[in-house]
């Protein structure tokens, strides 16, 4: 009994001490980039990308914040057992969704406005919040005034609820990850197409360099992370997985949160056209086979144009 105890108490540690990593790991982001937020919150006609920044960022930010709660004060009543899991719960679904989002915005931009891949790349991204979902709704939490502690018990047969659970964890994963591959290939794809095409003008960059502006490194990470979480998964290190995850969902949150910010930087917002190049990103606002920057203030024209329009639909 006393073993038991002694493990429930390190892996509670444990994981608070990975979601206290989460939350400064976004805490200092946030404070780095505090001052393109702002600006960026500021601007008109960017209502979904600021949508998505604060689901991907804060939400993620406010999930650590509940999580950790729970962990330190599930004990206290029954009342903060009842309302902080679900609360907690919840909020740590919502990034999935902003993941998913993104991610199918990207891909239906770097596929030339392909709706079927912008669909499918969604569908397989949000997979990933349907195990959290399914315990969410078939768990509930019991106060046992006893210890005192918040134990999660099943709404449905222990047996069912975990084989269905276990199913939904084989399927989603891969899925996940075979979405990250798809938008990882589109870019690589549309990088090398835009660096090659620009390779011989006066304004060429090194492919290491257009790799980290347009998104590749910050997909080839969050890919890797989740290939990660997989590989842990199958061997059934399910507290290391645990761990893993909380530092694996700040560290991808971190890097779509920034890269929605790179995005937001197209644009000239003097309103004047430009003739300084601008990054090649697989988003930026000209031709490629032009260095004038687009004629439209990025109050007039953004409105989400880096995630859904492409060079082409400029």
């Amino acid at each position: 009994m006393s073993s038991d105890l002694e493990n429930v108490l390190e892996n509670g540690f444990v994981e608070q001490i990975c979601l206290s990593a989460g939350i400064a790991l976004l805490l200092y982001d946030t404070f780095l980039t505090l001052d393109r937020e702002i600006s960026f919150m500021w601007a008109r006609g960017r209502v979904r990308m600021i949508m998505l920044l604060f689901v991907i960022r804060h939400v993620q930010l406010a999930s650590y914040l509940f999580n950790i709660l729970w962990t330190s004060y599930n004990s206290v009543s029954s009342q903060v057992c009842t309302w902080l899991t679900p609360l907690s719960s919840i909020a740590s679904i919502i990034p999935y969704i902003g993941w998913a989002a993104f991610l199918g915005w990207r891909a239906y931009a770097l596929s030339t406005s392909n709706l079927f891949v912008g669909i499918l790349v969604f569908c397989c991204s949000a997979s990933f919040a349907i195990p959290a979902l399914f315990t969410t709704v078939a768990q509930s939490s019991i106060y046992v005034a006893a210890i005192p502690g918040c134990n999660s018990g099943w709404r449905i047969p222990v047996q069912e609820g975990t084989k269905v659970l276990a199913r939904l964890l084989d399927v989603s994963r891969p899925l996940a990850v075979l979405a990250d591959l798809i938008v990882l290939t589109l870019t690589w794809l549309k990088t090398q197409e835009t660096w090659l095409s620009l390779r011989n003008s006066k304004h060429s960059r090194s492919l290491p360099v257009v790799l980290l502006e347009n998104g590749f490194v910050c997909f080839f990470v969050s890919t890797s992370l989740h290939i990660a979480s997989w590989a842990i998964l199958l061997r059934a290190e399910v507290l290391v997985g645990q761990y893993l995850s909380t530092i694996r969902d700040a560290v991808i949150s971190v890097l779509l949160s920034r890269f929605i910010l790179d995005l937001s930087s197209l644009g000239d917002p003097s309103g004047e056209p430009s003739q300084e190049p601008q990054n090649i990103l697989t988003t930026e606002w000209i031709h490629s086979d032009s260095d004038v920057s687009s004629l439209y203030t990025i109050d007039e024209e953004y409105n989400g144009r880096g995630f859904d329009k492409d060079i082409e639909d400029v």
